[in-house]
């Protein structure tokens, strides 16, 4: 059976999602493995070192949560990113009391946002490929924060759910 839980976080791109499998004992969990979704060959020069930083990420949280990677894991932890490049715009209506206001013919002043929106979800399965754990965060990047380091927090903050190694 899986448990889900909602943990807010301090950042307004949302809350991590997690669900746990109640019939895995954590306390058994001692080794972990890093997998990929996709293999190296078919990622571009810059997907491959974003999936660099992203396992890196992942396995820098779990060895601070008490785990070892092994070769042969008790669990094995991967990853996925849904990326939308999205836009908004906004009307600005002129004031009454403006000169604009008098002459009919004027512009309203559109204005565009650019923004790339997503989610990243992190899981854990066992050898076998049963579903131990999963856990997902929304996230939106304007164009004056990076998406590598947004990525990164986010996996940050979807790990503190991971639970600790006993």
């Amino acid at each position: 059976m899986f448990a889900l839980s909602l943990v807010a976080v301090g950042c307004s791109s949302g809350k991590v999602v997690s669900f746990v499998n109640e019939d895995v004992d954590f306390t058994k969990i001692e080794t972990f493995a890093l997998s990929r979704s996709v293999s190296k060959e078919k990622l571009s020069v810059d997907q491959q070192r974003m999936d660099s930083v992203m396992l890196g990420t992942i396995r820098k949280q779990m060895e601070f949560r008490g785990y070892e990677p092994s070769f042969a894991p008790d669990v094995l932890l991967g990853y996925k990113v849904v990326l939308n490049q999205s836009s908004e715009s906004r009307v600005n209506q002129p004031s009454p009391y403006s000169q604009r206001y008098y002459y009919p013919y004027d512009n309203f002043n559109v204005t565009t946002y650019q923004y790339v929106e997503g989610v990243v979800i992190v899981d854990a399965v066992n050898p076998s490929g049963k579903l131990v754990w999963q856990c997902s965060k929304n996230f939106k990047v304007g164009k004056k924060v990076s998406t590598q380091s947004v990525l990164i927090q986010t996996v940050k903050e979807i790990m503190v759910v991971f639970p600790p190694k006993i």
